[in-house]
């Protein structure tokens, strides 16, 4: 497995601008809210060309963003389902 690097250089400056925008909106958003949000931004090439890797930035720790992409995967293939998932823990309560 490729340890995490850290977000590539072509792209950094980008991504930082974004999640700074999109950080900013979902404060804005849910300033009187209790619930809380965590956003990722994946950004990767479109021409197949092999050394253009996905970066991602996101505002909660490596693990909760990894539990939460395992969900959306597993939600989009249909293999999803309800059963007290905690993005917190990654596990079924």
């Amino acid at each position: 497995m490729e340890k995490e690097q850290p977000i590539e250089e072509s792209v950094r400056e980008v991504m930082n601008d974004i999640a700074r925008m999109i950080g900013g909106a979902l404060a804005e958003a849910t300033q009187n809210s209790r619930e809380q949000y965590g956003f990722a931004l994946l950004m990767f090439g479109l021409s197949g060309n092999e050394e253009c890797r996905m970066s991602y930035i996101a505002s909660v720790n490596r693990q909760d963003m990894l539990t939460a992409m395992k969900e959306f995967i597993a939600r989009n293939e249909g293999r999803y389902e309800e059963t007290g998932f905690t993005t917190k823990t990654g596990k079924t309560q």
